[in-house]
């Protein structure tokens, strides 16, 4: 399969005699009907070619029969699947895999299905599930992106934060002139044929005809008219993917004792997780808790790895730890829709060791950056500049900048991060952020630090 080269996105990734091949659900139809997307793609000097279809799922998708192997293909997949709910993420992922399997040599761009719009007359409870579910499908899409080094086409997230008086859909379900003409903006950036990625300010636009399909799947799923089809029999792919190999209590400690033994600072996740499974370990906690003790009291150890064995410890009982000194553990929660933390005031001690989990039950990612006082603007702005190319994705729109001070990596939909460190020396008013695109000017609150008790 050939990578596309996310450096290069400021020249067309559209090459004179290309064929561009859409690919996909009624989305990949109604990108085929977009004059600006095709007008775009043809003074390239490529030719368009439309393969949407009514309907289409990962598990059902066909390839046409005359793809060709320098075909570039734009894949748009996942709203019908998200009707299946989250329970079918993993098939689609699996039925994503063998898509792209098929295509070994061609040049592939996945788009992320569109979110929903909650509409009067909806169920809400079934319409909010459902966009949920959307955001979930659209980062499984953009997951496997990243994993095969693909462009990816996020729509999901902009649509989302689009500010737009007439809203962007016509149904809730497909877009309407003013979410079209976001998306065709968005498309043509990512492709390398606009010079600037769209604002999320949307002017009313006066309708115009167009090719809207009005009988849509989609639309009968929605309203309960249709029931979903039943799917093929699931079978693996010709290499199916291999199960993580069981961490047991000798691996694990294998892991730390070599980590420790390091001169570097090892991969901070691998070694989390084995010092986890030494303290899950069933009868054996005090074991646990003389080795991680011994990495904690080893002042000539990197203090990353004493951070982690202190965090570790901090999830033995209680009884068992005593009056031993640990670090100071902060809990909080994305607070689902409102794009805030709950709470988002806590104090540290100057010096101490702190921990931050972070509960994630919403839809949407999120990550926790702790920063210099007075930088919240600067750090917010700086996020936003990166953009949502593939490279500011793969980095977790975390900006280079001497004032972040920690970083949480984005935390998905029912898992909890954890960010560990020592709390600065300096009393004051440390803000901390989510940097993902449009969450920074709400989803922001403050770690003071307080000078130790003399």
């Amino acid at each position: 399969m050939l990578l596309l080269a996310t450096t290069a996105m400021a020249n067309s990734l559209i090459m004179p005699g290309d064929r561009v091949v859409l690919l996909g659900d009624q989305f990949a139809m109604e990108l085929a009907d977009r004059a600006a997307v095709v007008a775009a793609i043809e003074s390239a000097g490529a030719t368009v070619k439309g393969y949407g279809r009514r309907g289409a799922e990962s598990a059902t998708l066909i390839l046409p029969g005359d793809l060709g192997r320098d075909d570039v293909v734009i894949l748009c997949i996942g709203m019908i699947d998200s009707f299946r709910g989250d329970s079918h993420i993993a098939r689609f992922k699996t039925e994503l895999e063998k898509i792209l399997a098929q295509m070994p040599e061609n040049q592939v761009i996945l788009v992320s299905p569109v979110p929903r719009e909650v509409e009067t007359g909806d169920d809400l409870v079934e319409a909010s599930n459902h966009a949920i579910a959307l955001g979930l499908y659209a980062d499984a899409v953009r997951g496997t992106a990243l994993e095969h080094d693909l462009l990816f086409i996020d729509l999901h997230g902009p649509l989302q934060h689009a500010h737009s008086p007439g809203g962007i859909a016509r149904d809730g379900l497909h877009l309407d002139v003013h979410g079209w003409s976001l998306a065709e903006q968005e498309i043509l950036w990512k492709l390398g044929m606009r010079d600037h990625p769209p604002g999320l300010y949307l002017p009313r636009i006066s309708p115009r005809q167009s090719k809207e399909i009005e009988d849509t799947l989609e639309l009968d799923l929605s309203q309960g008219r249709v029931d979903l089809p039943q799917l093929p029999e699931h079978t693996n792919l010709d290499s199916p993917l291999k199960s993580p190999p069981v961490i047991t209590w000798n691996t694990a400690l294998a892991h730390v004792q070599k980590s420790a033994r390091l001169d570097e600072s090892p991969e901070q996740e691998s070694l989390r997780s084995s010092m986890d499974v030494l303290v899950r370990e069933p009868g054996r906690n005090e074991d646990a808790l003389v080795i991680l003790a011994g990495i904690v009291d080893n002042e000539t150890l990197a203090m990353d790895i004493r951070l982690a064995a202190m965090a570790a410890i901090e999830d033995l009982p209680a009884d068992l730890i005593g009056d031993r000194d640990g670090m100071q553990t902060v809990q909080i929660s994305a607070v689902p829709v409102k794009m805030t933390y709950d709470p988002n005031r806590f104090e540290v001690t100057a010096g101490e060791p702190v921990r931050v989990l972070l509960d994630n039950p919403d839809a949407q990612p999120h990550n926790l950056l702790v920063c210099v006082p007075g930088s919240l603007r600067s750090i917010g702005r700086a996020s936003e500049a990166l953009g949502t190319t593939a490279e500011a994705q793969a980095r977790d729109w975390v900006p280079e900048s001497p004032k972040v001070l920690h970083v949480m990596p984005m935390v998905m939909q029912g898992e909890v991060g954890e960010v560990r460190f020592i709390a600065p020396t300096r009393p004051g008013r440390y803000p901390f952020i989510c940097t993902y695109p449009g969450h920074w000017r709400m989803m922001n609150g403050v770690m003071t630090v307080r000078r130790a008790e003399q």
